[in-house]
């Protein structure tokens, strides 16, 4: 087959993979991504696209409990990568970091990043690369730079008819407005984004269900989390979603210790221990302490990569 065509046919199977991993479905993004990837290895002239679905594949591998295989990923496009992926991959090994709980390392890749994006007239990427270093800035307590991140990433996608973007930004606005104790604005958020994940993708529902499930659980509202989490915990197993699943567990487990449960909440506790430690994902530390799990605090979610 002529380069030109297996470039189509790869270029397809990414389109199909980025697809698959909004909609939450990292399994099968997974599958038709490494489809792409067989395509694209049988031409040196295909350098382009296997540098890109090596990039993509590294988050959906990730999103699996992969994330050291993540990393290994984005090494081998890094010597393929041309100069306008460039910032793609640094966005993506950014986000891979920031799950291992290198945070520093992944703020100064988001930064170097989105500068250079700014400047790209692809806006998907400069969305995700927003969202995502909003996290970072949330969990290093700068609420406000967090803001201006999601409202520049809302602003962009609506510009560009990015609706599922629209979307993932409101919900991660929700989850500022719980910080700053607006529950009833964060329950607004979560309902409107609700109602376009079911349109647009399902597959965001488990989370979505954990962050509407933190809002409870401030507001007192034990029981109403329960029914959130537990629908979370089923839905993120059916889809393989190792970090929702985790973070679900560990959310029923407070809900459950505040509802005044010790038992429940222990047992869900030592579930959510052996989730986060099922992953690949560990914290760094210093010289002869032991590793510990990577958890994200708040349990606020990075766009699917790119």
């Amino acid at each position: 087959m002529d380069p030109a065509a297996l470039a189509r046919r790869a270029t397809r199977w990414h389109a199909a993979g980025l697809a698959s991993s909004d909609a939450g479905q990292p399994g099968r993004a997974a599958r038709e991504l490494r489809a792409g990837l067989r395509l694209a290895k049988r031409h040196p002239a295909l350098r382009d696209i296997h540098a890109r679905l090596l990039i993509s594949l590294a988050w959906a591998e990730s999103e699996r409990g992969r994330v050291e295989l993540g990393f290994r990923l984005l090494d081998e496009a890094e010597a393929l990568v041309a100069p306008p992926q460039r910032p793609i991959l640094l966005g993506q090994r950014a986000l891979l970091l920031k799950r291992s709980g290198r945070n520093a390392e992944a703020l100064r890749q988001y930064d170097e990043s989105i500068d250079l994006l700014s400047n790209l007239t692809h806006p998907p990427d400069l969305v995700k690369a927003l969202n995502n270093r909003s996290l970072v800035h949330l969990e290093a307590g700068n609420v406000r730079l967090a803001r201006a991140d999601l409202r520049r990433c809302a602003e962009v996608a609506a510009r560009h008819g990015l609706g599922l973007h629209v979307a993932m930004a409101r919900t991660n606005l929700g989850c500022l407005d719980v910080i700053a104790g607006d529950l009833p604005a964060a329950l607004r958020a979560f309902a409107q984004s609700d109602a376009d994940y079911r349109v647009l993708a399902p597959g965001r529902l488990a989370n979505l269900a954990v962050e509407r499930a933190r809002a409870l659980v401030a507001a007192g509202l034990y029981r109403e989390a329960e029914r959130q989490l537990a629908s979370a915990v089923e839905r993120a197993t059916q889809q393989q979603l190792g970090h929702t699943y985790a973070d679900a567990l560990q959310v029923r487990a407070e809900a459950a210790l505040l509802a005044g449960e010790p038992v429940a909440a222990a047992r869900w506790a030592r579930r959510a221990r052996a989730a986060f430690l099922g992953r690949t994902n560990v914290r760094p530390c210093g010289p002869g302490c032991p590793a510990r799990a990577a958890r994200r605090p708040g349990g606020r979610r990075g766009r699917p990569g790119a």
